[in-house]
């Protein structure tokens, strides 16, 4: 889930949490930015790189983490983390939350894992997958595809809310039942 609350991008804070954040590169240098944030990322809804307070959803079970953000952590929701990433990487951000995000993206009719395409189209680095709210979810999510048939996100639940649980990274083919993708940004 996320919010539409911009992205708050210091290189300063990322180099002092040792993210590789050259602000270049291109999508080449995703798999680097990301590997530079394992560990360092803790799931919060509305998480854009700011500190607290969060906007967890109202009514939802997490509110405990609205708060606090650990140390050595920057507190990211999906969209957040994926708009650092690709701000690091010097790549257009697109900013905002999955409204924004796939705002006039390419709907997915056909998608297969195994084979990495959408649409009949092979997935390249940097490319974006996910849902806008409402749609099979009351939350919009976003993964971004990084190669090598790999994904990453920065997912939610108690377990991703912990110090370091995020980023992700796994296998595109091993993402469950959960993850109905209807949109597809695909990088230049």
């Amino acid at each position: 889930g996320d919010t539409d609350a911009p992205i708050s991008y210091s290189p300063q804070t990322a180099a002092t949490l040792g993210f590789h954040c050259p602000g270049s590169g291109g999508t080449e240098a995703i798999p680097t930015v990301i590997n530079s944030m394992r560990g360092k990322v803790a799931y919060r809804f509305g998480g854009k790189g700011r500190p607290p307070p969060y906007s967890e959803q109202s009514g939802g079970s997490f509110t405990e983490f609205n708060t606090s953000c650990p140390d050595g952590n920057m507190c990211l929701d999906c969209s957040g983390f994926i708009n650092y990433v690709l701000r690091c990487a010097g790549v257009s951000a697109p900013g905002g939350g999955t409204g924004s995000i796939f705002s006039g993206a390419e709907s997915i009719s056909n998608f297969d894992a195994r084979r990495l395409t959408a649409n009949g189209v092979a997935l390249k680095p940097g490319d974006l997958l996910g849902w806008k709210a409402g749609e099979s979810h009351a939350v919009g999510h976003v993964i971004m595809y990084i190669g090598g048939g790999q994904v990453a996100e920065s997912k939610g639940g108690r377990a991703g809310r912990q110090p370091g649980a995020n980023p992700t990274v796994r296998p595109l083919s091993v993402l469950g039942k959960g993850y109905t993708f209807t949109w597809i940004r695909r990088m230049p």
